[in-house]
């Protein structure tokens, strides 16, 4: 195996107990890594599903799905869609806590994505594009460590292997304590992708924010006092 990167520390992980009922999600996101292209077909495709929550007067996000596939277009198409009429948070412990569907899903404007963006809306999906701009994604990653460091990201606890992540789960560990030296890092980018856009939203107040790149400099401020999405197209 590739040695560690050592960029994404995941001694900061939190483990989500399975004994402990799953908290209330305020908002569901699902975030997406069409890798492929003509040149690339195949590379596959990832996705997350990151739910937010408040716990202990922290906002927080939980991861509620993740996957890989090598899927063609077609196929491709129809796994989102099925991705996006599924239902998350459910817990038969707990009858009030209701299971809800994402309230965004979020692809990367490249390749495939481009193609898929413009028809899922078509469909009447809530699909936003994200575009990075000039960053690689290794500058995600280096934008994204200080979130993870926070302690604000939790996973569930495998029930049947107490004290170890929930198994759908480990490819993703495996991943951020391997970049940027894995052979894969598709789901990495999905997870950078989306707690980027959660922070540009707002959806995860964090007490400060390392969002200046090697190429510019990005207005925070501003962009608060004009209360929009930078993704909102």
């Amino acid at each position: 195996s590739p040695p560690g990167g050592g960029i994404l520390k995941t001694e900061h992980l939190q483990m989500w107990p399975a004994d402990r009922l799953l908290p209330s999600f305020q908002f569901i996101l699902l975030s997406l890594d069409t890798a492929f292209t003509e040149k690339t077909a195949n590379d596959p495709t990832a996705c997350v599903a990151l739910g937010v929550f408040t716990w202990k007067n922290r906002q927080c996000a939980m991861l509620l799905d993740c996957w890989t596939a090598h899927l063609g277009y077609p196929q491709l198409r129809e796994r989102v869609i099925a991705e996006w009429g599924a239902q998350y948070g459910a817990d038969k412990r707990d009858p009030q806590n209701k299971p809800r569907r994402a309230d965004l899903l979020l692809i990367e404007e490249k390749g495939s994505g481009i193609s898929l963006i413009q028809d899922l809306r078509g469909s009447g999906i809530g699909a936003r594009k994200y575009n990075p701009g000039k960053m690689d994604k290794l500058a995600r990653a280096h934008q994204f460590a200080p979130m993870l460091e926070m302690d604000v990201f939790y996973i569930p606890e495998s029930k049947k292997a107490g004290g170890q992540f929930i198994s759908w789960a480990e490819p993703l560990v495996a991943q951020l304590e391997k970049f940027p030296n894995a052979t894969h890092d598709d789901l990495v980018d999905t997870v950078t992708q989306g707690f980027i856009y959660l922070r540009d939203a707002k959806l995860l107040e964090l007490p400060y924010v390392d969002a200046v790149d090697d190429e510019h400099e990005v207005d925070y401020a501003l962009q608060r006092a004009q209360q929009r999405n930078p993704y909102d197209m």
